[in-house]
């Protein structure tokens, strides 16, 4: 069987998938710094002493994503130099940080955008997202996880690996066009050598976001798209990449709806080619408003009134309790609305 839990990430988010009795993990993100004492820390120390998270994933530098993976990666550090037994052991963690993907892209400018944030900008919290992806960057090389094993120094769509007990992770996010922007990006605030171009070049926060890891997950024949804040149509274009969409549309058990459920990162056709089983709203709509009623129409117009599926929030988001009543009239589809408790989807395969 494989769970597959979304935590309470309060408006960010933190998932943790599990199988062959705990035994392996995969994380996806850490939300942000609170979640990791509230619930990401307590997950983590109720699995086996002797399991392997095999793949800690940090989709993309924002602090509701990187603080609570920081927070982890600290405690390691520290239980690794004061000779304690760690919480868990991390067999490989993936993280396209600015420096990998500006290095492997455009060599030579890796150290540029960090300049801006030396010397104290931008303030913020984009600055501070950025100085946290550095901080994760520093973590990594200490507790010797570098290198984005098994791929050549960044993550990126057409990368996949075979786990332990009949799971395999394919990447289909971010392209290359998506990891050149970022590093152009970088290249020419390296080439104006001014703090405030610098500066500005950090505060745009949408070559980061198109950069996004996008992960499908499979297990048997059960599917799971996690996708960060990739945009939808990204994600669409690395589905047929890799050939997981045909003339229908995927049918998968799980899906995370992109960025919270923002109506910048999805589309009525990105709902046409993706159904679900299971869609989850990773938000609490406190600190963004989110997810867009818009968002919840396109989903629920495309599938039929007779389709049985479940939406799932990590929290009731009342500003859209309303409109959440009007779709469902006539239709079949349920909704999990928590309050602040984990999301667990368990799937079976399909010997099980």
């Amino acid at each position: 069987m494989l769970a597959v839990e979304f935590l309470n990430a309060h408006h960010g988010d933190c998932v943790v998938l599990t199988w062959a009795g705990d035994r392996h993990a995969i994380l996806v993100d850490g939300g942000p710094s609170k979640v990791y004492d509230q619930a990401l820390r307590p997950r983590l120390a109720a699995l086996p002493r002797s399991a392997s998270v095999e793949i800690v994933c940090v989709t993309h530098v924002d602090d509701d994503h990187v603080a609570g993976v920081i927070r982890l990666l600290n405690e390691l550090n520290r239980s690794r130099r004061d000779g304690e037994a760690p919480l868990v052991r991390i067999e490989r963690l993936w993280f396209n940080s600015v420096d990998d993907v500006a290095e492997a892209v455009a060599p030579g400018v890796s150290s540029a955008p960090w300049l801006a944030t030396e010397r104290g900008q931008p303030s913020g919290t984009v600055g501070a997202s950025y100085r946290q992806g550095r901080e994760v960057h520093r973590l990594r090389s200490a507790l010797q996880l570098t290198g984005n094993a098994p791929f050549d120094r960044v993550v990126r769509q057409g990368d996949s690996v075979q786990l332990p007990g009949d799971v395999h992770v394919d990447v289909i996010a971010p392209d290359q066009p998506a990891l050149t922007a970022l590093a152009k990006k970088w290249r020419a605030a390296e080439q104006a050598k001014n703090p405030a171009v610098i500066a500005a070049a950090i505060e745009d926060r949408s070559a980061p976001n198109l950069s996004s890891i996008c992960l499908l997950v499979t297990y048997g024949e059960r599917t799971v798209l996690l996708t960060g804040d990739a945009r939808g149509d990204h994600v669409l274009s690395g589905l047929a990449s890799g050939g997981f969409l045909g003339d229908g549309p995927l049918l998968a058990d799980v899906l995370k709806l992109p960025h919270h459920g923002s109506a910048k990162n999805v589309s009525p056709e990105f709902f046409r080619r993706i159904h679900a089983s299971h869609y989850v709203i990773s938000t609490d709509g406190r600190k963004h408003p989110h997810p867009d009623p818009r968002t919840l129409t396109w989903l629920v117009e495309s599938r039929s009134p007779t389709d049985y599926y479940t939406i799932h929030f990590t929290n009731p988001v009342a500003a859209v309790t309303g409109h959440l009543e009007e779709l469902r009239k006539g239709r079949s589809f349920e909704t999990n609305l928590l309050q602040g408790r984990t999301v667990v989807i368990k799937l079976g395969a399909p010997a099980e």
